[in-house]
């Protein structure tokens, strides 16, 4: 009975087993009209195909013609029949009925396209850290300096053509003259010059950007050599790098008297790097050009293999350099606070920053007096980090200050048909970029409080005050005018509490842009200078100069360039106090002298039809309390010490309304407006000041 039970049971699992088909067995030859989705079914013809995602039953009938008109809905072809069976030896003679055939591979996903690279100006997002005195971030964040090096180190090694090396950054200033940051753009391009707009009121908005655009490359670069330390120097490090900012040089601090940084002057330095510590190429020393990267280089003839300073020779001088730069120290550290304190329309403050500017880019000689070539010296992110962090402290001191509009600057990018053309606060700032594509402007730095979103402050124009009130920001940043850069009278002893009176005296001179190819300067001496032209920037009789930067072979588009020479500090130096007219008069028209340098080699003076120089004094009402600002006095004409001397004004309208080379009058919107003539009067105010009034 058992077994009797036990077969017939048997019997009638097989039977059900026959009657249901399995997971992986053919279909019934009436039911061959699907396809499967399975990985891989059987039976099937061998070799089979890895990658198959859809089989298809074979009929005894099929051939592949049928096969392709049965299944389109996988878009099938005889030819991927063969293609996708390799069994059937590219013949469809080789179809096996009651067989399994691939009719259909994964399609394939299309390969994502790269994100672009973003070459959007954005500043640092992560925090807000100041940017720091070279000399004062190398002894007090060792550490964070370290970073900054092997960031600009690593930049500078950076392929040439990676637009964000230091190459690539260096590049848009001036010359090799490509659009960036594709230099294989088209476009109305100008290619005899950089974006830079020298000599224009957008001059110092325009390097804001750019400073921005390589200090968030030099701090990227910083966090991911720090992510490469191991063990305990890892966080040391990745802490370090958080702090990394452009560090600037201000050579007109008291302590170090604008001698180069020492640390710029060094061709190696030690620095401690992932795999260890190790002995580089100095960043900061110079740029080391690769390749061909310095074929548009004509520097004295030459085409050296790095950035150089105090001359044209391969290995430059940068004691030379140095020498230079110290001895125009009293003038510059005078001409720096006149220009923070007594420029009072942004206009003004423009023209006489961008004058201390090219002094500087000329005393150093070598590439910097270049426009074309002067921003692959690592020297030149310090100097115009100096140059923004005055911009910044002036913008705080005067928060209500725009610049108006002014005449255009024709640059790369930016065509100018004529003089009328203007630059404005919404002229766009080529080639600089927000993250959604719009062009930056002079009204995205307009006030200071802007520079804290892009991740940086100055010391006197902090971090720390960035959710302060404007007037909390101004009254900090003129106190910190006052500590750095005010001097007092030497032989004057001067009560705490009161203010300083003292009668300043400076050189006003004015001069087209286009009257020499090249670079040129008007120097300034108190005394005859030496016979030989190339002693002239040593010797000591000099007191400071107007210098109009070029590029070998061109000459500038017609434009009138001032400055202002102080003569206050040599004055006190020999005579103490200021305050005599006539006596300060008499020695000035026996001893102030000017000449010209083009390009190293003295120029006929008499053959500059557009300089003008005149001498001015004024009344100033220096303040005691640092946090009130300095008071100027109507700039008053002395005719009797110019005269006589080739371009030398008798009247003030010879430097409000100077003839251009073309013969036109220009009429100059600054400080030179104001000036009259009469004599200044110095009385005792009861306020403690002085009378500032004319007699």
């Amino acid at each position: 009975m058992t077994r009797s039970f036990f077969i017939k049971g048997l019997v009638s699992l097989i039977s059900f087993a026959a009657a249901v088909q399995p997971a992986y067995s053919a279909p019934l030859e009436d039911d061959a009209n699907h396809l499967e989705k399975r990985a891989v079914p059987s039976p099937v013809q061998k070799p089979t195909p890895t990658n198959c995602a859809t089989w298809a039953y074979v009929r005894s009938t099929d051939t592949c013609p049928k096969l392709v008109s049965r299944y389109t809905s996988v878009k099938l072809t005889q030819a991927n029949i063969l293609k996708f069976n390799p069994a059937l030896k590219n013949n469809c003679n080789n179809l096996k009925p009651a067989y399994f055939i691939c009719v259909a591979t994964p399609t394939p996903k299309p390969t994502p396209k790269p994100t672009p690279k973003s070459y959007a100006v954005v500043g640092i997002a992560d925090a807000c850290y100041d940017r720091q005195n070279v000399n004062n971030m190398q002894a007090s964040q060792p550490d964070t300096f370290n970073m900054f090096l092997l960031a600009l180190s690593q930049l500078q090694t950076t392929t040439g053509s990676d637009p964000f090396s230091f190459y690539g950054i260096a590049g848009i200033h001036g010359a090799p003259f490509n659009p960036w940051p594709n230099p294989s753009a088209s476009g109305n391009f100008d290619r005899t010059m950089g974006y830079c707009p020298h000599g224009g009121v957008i001059f110092g908005s325009w390097h804001r950007p750019y400073l921005i655009m390589m200090e968030q490359n030099i701090y990227n670069t910083a966090k991911a050599i720090a992510a490469k330390f191991t063990g305990s120097n890892k966080t040391r490090y990745v802490n370090a790098a958080k702090a990394v900012r452009l560090p600037y040089w201000d050579w007109s601090d008291a302590n170090t008297q604008s001698h180069i940084p020492n640390v710029l002057k060094q061709s190696t330095i030690t620095v401690t790097a992932p795999d260890g510590q190790k002995t580089i190429n100095n960043p900061l020393y110079s740029y080391r050009f690769k390749g061909s990267e310095n074929s548009f280089i004509n520097l004295g003839g030459g085409r050296p293999g790095q950035t150089v300073r105090g001359n044209t020779s391969p290995s430059g001088d940068n004691n030379a350099a140095d020498r230079s730069l110290q001895k125009n120290f009293l003038t510059r550290r005078k001409d720096t606070y006149n220009s923070l304190m007594g420029s009072t329309t942004y206009n003004d403050f423009a023209r006489r920053i961008e004058s201390i500017h090219n002094d500087v880019h000329n005393q150093i000689g070598g590439f910097m007096p270049v426009l074309w070539y002067s921003s692959y010296d690592p020297i030149f992110w310090l100097h115009h980090n100096n140059i923004d962090r005055l911009l910044a402290i002036w913008q705080a001191a005067n928060p209500n200050a725009r610049f108006q509009a002014d005449q255009a600057c024709r640059t790369f990018q930016r065509r100018v048909g004529s003089s009328s053309d203007r630059d404005s606060l919404s002229t766009p700032l080529y080639p600089f970029t927000h993250t959604g594509g719009s062009w930056w402007t002079s009204n995205d730095v307009a006030d200071v409080r802007t520079i804290f979103k892009y991740g940086f402050g100055f010391p006197e124009v902090p971090c720390g005050l960035r959710s302060s009130a404007v007037s909390t920001i101004d009254g900090y940043a003129t106190s910190r005018i006052n500590a750095l850069y005010r001097s007092t009278v030497p032989s004057r002893k001067v009560k705490r509490g009161v203010n300083e009176q003292v009668l300043e005296w400076n050189v006003n001179a004015v001069v087209d842009q286009s009257e020499l190819i090249g670079t040129f300067a008007i120097l300034f001496f108190l005394g005859q200078p030496s016979a030989n032209p190339n002693e002239w920037n040593d010797c000591p009789q000099k007191v400071g100069t107007l210098t109009v930067l070029g590029n070998p072979g061109m000459r500038h588009d017609s434009r009138i360039i001032t400055g202002i020479i102080p003569l206050t500090p040599i004055l006190q130096q020999k005579y103490g106090s200021t305050d005599n007219d006539t006596l300060i008069s008499d020695y000035l028209a026996k001893n102030l002298v000017w000449k010209c340098l083009n390009d190293g080699k003295a120029v006929d003076i008499t053959t500059l039809s557009t300089l003008k120089v005149g001498v001015t004094n004024n009344a100033v009402v220096i303040p005691s309390d640092n946090y009130q600002k300095a008071q100027y006095g109507t700039p008053k004409l002395r005719p009797n010490v110019t005269k006589s001397k080739h371009g030398g004004v008798t009247t003030p309208d010879d430097l409000a309304n100077p003839r251009r080379k073309d013969g036109q009058r220009w009429r100059v919107s600054d400080r030179f407006c104001k000036i009259t003539t009469g004599a200044v009067s110095m009385g005792v105010s009861p306020r403690g000041g002085i009378d500032i009034g004319v007699n």
